[in-house]
């Protein structure tokens, strides 16, 4: 009986596979009309890019499309749960518990992919993404207007100077990336990367108007906005999770430290960049953050993202050319 039920899946694996897309595509549907019901246009297309963001980051880091399927089908199940009445809650508020289950679904996925390749997003980074980073801290505070040595401000603008200043003296020299050096450097690109997100999603949470007419161009704008955050929100969890991590428990040895501190001093890379790859970063994002400085055609948060996402891509790209090249020349 079991071997012909397995011949039977085998013979049919690709009706089985396109029925499996196919819901997966009608289940999209279905959603961005509840989250239409109970929110807005807007709103729908906010979380339905969330979570294709969600899950094009999903594939990049594992290559495989049967786990965003998965994945999905996992947390669209256990989201469910967000239906059930509360203890107290007497008549059935059915609105609310439509308003609560996008959350839930975007949590349990986030969770399922952080559990699938926890291994695989504990990725090294090097100098060079906090070099990015540092320059995206510059463009923010210049187009925000943002008086940085008032007096005010001093005891956050002076070590966050040291920070930016480190990252470019690290990206533009052959400095040694010793532990303290690295374990700055984790520390500099951590908070940046928290900061950055969480003023980003708020932004485009509370201060984009919703009601601005859905056009083609506005559409287009909210979409990419919110594919970022889908996109990066993987790694805002990871980032909170290693800060906190950061911190040592109250009964830990003084000879432990060491130890405690490792995970987050080798999440650098010993490796140092090359200076034509700082200079290929920095011509490439002061272009694009002038262009949207003097144009405006997205937010500040926006093109920030747009760098983040867009650089190490184009950067990946050309690298491969250029040895696709070499080797076509020998």
């Amino acid at each position: 009986m079991k071997k012909s039920i397995s011949k039977f899946i085998e013979k049919n694996l690709l009706i089985f596979r396109n029925l499996a897309k196919l819901t997966f595509l009608i289940s999209f549907v279905v959603l961005f009309d509840i989250l239409q019901f109970v929110f807005d246009t807007y709103t729908a297309f906010f979380i339905i890019s969330v979570l294709l963001g969600l899950m094009f980051e999903n594939y990049r880091i594992s290559k495989d499309s049967n786990e965003i399927i998965k994945n999905t089908f996992y947390s669209i199940s256990i989201s469910l749960f967000s239906f059930f009445a509360g203890r107290n809650e007497n008549p059935y508020n059915l609105r609310l518990h439509l308003s609560l289950w996008p959350i839930f679904i975007i949590i349990v996925y986030i969770s399922a992919v952080l559990n699938q390749n926890w291994k695989k997003i504990q990725k090294q980074i090097t100098e060079g993404v906090v070099f990015m980073q540092s320059i995206a801290v510059i463009y923010f505070i210049y187009t925000k207007e943002i008086d940085f040595f008032n007096k005010t401000y001093l005891f956050i603008s002076i070590p966050i100077s040291f920070l930016i200043i480190l990252s470019f003296l690290n990206a533009f020299s052959k400095i040694n990336l010793g532990a303290l050096n690295r374990f700055l450097l984790s520390l500099w690109s951590n908070l940046v990367y928290i900061s950055l997100s969480i003023y980003y999603l708020l932004d485009l949470l509370i201060n984009n108007n919703k009601t601005i007419e859905l056009n083609t161009l506005n559409t287009v704008i909210i979409i990419v906005q919110s594919f970022f955050i889908g996109v990066s929100s993987i790694y805002i969890v990871l980032n909170i999770k290693l800060l906190m991590d950061l911190f040592p428990k109250f009964n830990i040895k003084r000879k432990n430290l060491k130890n405690h501190f490792k995970p987050y001093i080798d999440r650098v890379s010993d490796k140092q960049i090359k200076i034509a790859d700082s200079i290929f970063c920095l011509i490439y994002s002061s272009l694009l953050y002038s262009l949207n400085y003097f144009y405006s055609f997205l937010n500040s948060g926006t093109v920030i993202w747009l760098v983040f996402f867009s650089f190490p891509l184009l950067s990946s790209l050309l690298r491969n050319l250029f040895k696709k090249h070499l080797l076509n020349k020998a």
